[in-house]
C-alpha cells in the first residue's frame, strides 16, 4: 500500500489532499466509515464489491466508485479476483458538482493509466492530479448525457418486452454501439440489457400465470415464443417449472 499526502498548491475548485494505491489480498475488507471528503476509486485490475447503506455495486477493471462526504461506505475485493485500485482523496469549490455523477461509472484503462502517473512524478503531482480530475469532471458530464440513454432503454424494454426484441435492435433503435449501450445500462442498473429483459419478461410471466392463463399463453404473452426455452428460463429464475408453479398455485 502506498499514501502521498499532496502539498497544497491553494488551489481552490478540485484540491487533491491525498493518494493512494492497493494490491488486495483476496476478500480484502475497507469497513464502513464516514469520510469528510471527496474519494475516488479507481479500479486498476480485478474486481470487488462496493457497498453503501441502499446500494451495492459489483465494480471491475476499468471503473471507478466515489465515496462522497458524509456517507457511510465500504468494499471489499473478490476472493478469486482481487483488485488492484487507487484513490484520490479530494475537496474544493467545484468537488460537489460529482455529486451530480453515479456510484460507479466507467472511466476506461487508458484514463486510469494516465492517472496511475501521478505516482511518478517527484515534484508537480498536484497539479497533475487536478488536472486530470478537471478531464474525469469534463469526461463524465460527457457520459452523463449518454447515460440518459439507459433509463431510455429501460423504458423500451418496460412497454416492448412482450415482442421479439433483440438487443441489437434496441442498439440501432438508439444509433448506439451495442457494446456501449450495455455498458452503460449496466453501470446505471447493475445488471445487463440482456438480463432486464429477461427478468421483466419472467416477472410477467410469472403474474400471468397467477391470473389463471395457461403455461402457452403466459409465455406468449410475455416474449417467449418457444415453451421449451421458457420453462428453462422460468426454472433456472424460481426454481420450479411454470407447470409446478401453476400446479402450487392451486
Amino acid at each position: 500500500m502506498k499514501n502521498i499526502h499532496l502539498m497544497n498548491r491553494e488551489y481552490k475548485d478540485f484540491v487533491p489532499l491525498v493518494i493512494g494505491n492497493h494490491k488486495c489480498e483476496p476478500e480484502h475488507r475497507v469497513e464502513s466509515y464516514k469520510i469528510n471528503e471527496y474519494m475516488l476509486y479507481f479500479v486498476i485490475e480485478g474486481e470487488g464489491v462496493f457497498v453503501k447503506p441502499d446500494k451495492t455495486y459489483n465494480v471491475t477493471k476499468g471503473h471507478a466508485f466515489l465515496m462522497r462526504p458524509g456517507e457511510i461506505c465500504s468494499c471489499y475485493s473478490d476472493k478469486s479476483d482481487p483488485w488492484h485500485y487507487m484513490w484520490i482523496h479530494f475537496d474544493g469549490l467545484q468537488a460537489k458538482q460529482f455529486d451530480k455523477f453515479s456510484d460507479v461509472f466507467y472511466v476506461g484503462e487508458d484514463f486510469i493509466k494516465a492517472m496511475f502517473k501521478c505516482f511518478e512524478m517527484k515534484k508537480n503531482a498536484q497539479e497533475y492530479v487536478a488536472g486530470m480530475l478537471f478531464i474525469l469532471y469534463s469526461k463524465l458530464l460527457v457520459t452523463k448525457s449518454k447515460e440518459d440513454y439507459a433509463s431510455k432503454v429501460k423504458a423500451y424494454i418496460d412497454s416492448k418486452y412482450a415482442y421479439d426484441i433483440k438487443i441489437q435492435d434496441i442498439a440501432d433503435e438508439f444509433a448506439i454501439t451495442r457494446k456501449h449501450l450495455n455498458r452503460v445500462f449496466k453501470v446505471k442498473y447493475n445488471v445487463t440489457i440482456q438480463q432486464y429483459l429477461i427478468g421483466k419478461r419472467l416477472d410477467s410471466a410469472k403474474r400471468f400465470l397467477e391470473f389463471g392463463y395457461s403455461v402457452e399463453q403466459s409465455a406468449n404473452m410475455s416474449g417467449y415464443k418457444d415453451s421449451f426455452n421458457f420453462s428453462k428460463a422460468f426454472k433456472k429464475q424460481y426454481g420450479v417449472s411454470p407447470t409446478e408453479y401453476k400446479k402450487n398455485l392451486n
